[in-house]
């Protein structure tokens, strides 16, 4: 997550640091350990977008892929993980999700894609993953037959690291 600096420049926690939080505008503090990837915290209070989750590596070298300017986009009352260049949102997913936050930030972002970490979801691709060749385009898509169910409400495109 960015601060916004004095200057009202985008800025990384660092230590000792100071800085105000993009959406509520209210005080943060810079956690930075040795241990957990750093991060901002709101003073004396959670974080005001009751979607955030805690970050982990996989989600820092994910959007580190992005352009500075276009991670961390806030878009009231929330923080978007990615918006590309056309607009398009792109939220990553480390963490089970439930249906219906899965629905409500379908609903929200309307234009979005979903990366998901599914190293944990014990996917053996010679038996819970099918590939389906096309020929009129020469398209190969794959299936997997027993995704996790919460996924089957996405009405939008998942993408499976």
């Amino acid at each position: 997550m960015y601060g916004i600096d004095k200057n009202n420049k985008r800025i990384l926690p660092s230590p000792k640091e100071e800085a105000f939080c993009e959406l509520c505008k209210s005080k943060l503090i810079s956690k930075c350990g040795d241990i957990r990837i750093w991060y901002w915290s709101h003073y004396r209070r959670p974080d005001c977008d009751n979607w955030y989750e805690p970050e982990t590596q996989w989600h820092y070298e994910w959007k580190n892929l992005a352009p500075k300017n276009n991670r961390e986009i806030v878009i009231p009352p929330h923080r978007a993980d990615i918006k590309g260049t056309r607009g398009i949102i792109v939220e990553l997913q480390n963490s089970p999700i439930s249906t219906k936050d899965i629905r409500n930030r379908e609903t929200f972002y309307k234009n979005m894609v979903w990366i998901i970490n599914a190293q944990n979801f014990d996917i053996e691709l010679d038996t819970n993953i099918y590939e389906e060749k096309w020929k009129k385009n020469k398209e190969i898509r794959f299936y997997w037959k027993r995704m996790r169910k919460t996924w089957n409400v996405s009405n939008l495109p998942n993408f499976f690291d």
